[in-house]
């Protein structure tokens, strides 16, 4: 019997509002800083996007999507709009 993956939603939650709290004190430092460097920002953005990816790939997996599609689906999909908030971003405030 398939067990739905419940913990992995609510871990992944917590590590994303987790992850959320830092790179939210990492940015204010970063738009107060006059070099503006990247390199503190990444460690945090990659957290966010990994909790997002367990999350939305547990969530389809309850849903009734099983196997590893619900999570290539879900890493693409992440991956992609990670990027363009990213890019954005460096655009926007360097």
């Amino acid at each position: 019997m398939y067990s739905p993956p419940y913990f992995l939603i609510m871990a992944a939650l917590g590590s994303a509002l987790a992850f959320g709290t830092a790179f939210s004190g990492v940015l204010g430092l970063f738009l107060k800083d006059k070099e503006r460097k990247t390199d503190r920002l990444i460690a945090p953005y990659l957290g966010i996007v990994l909790s997002s990816v367990v999350f939305i790939g547990a969530g389809l997996q309850i849903l009734g999507i099983y196997g590893t599609l619900p999570y290539l689906f879900a890493l693409a999909f992440v991956v992609l709009l990670a990027a363009f908030v990213w890019f954005n971003l460096l655009r926007e405030y360097t």
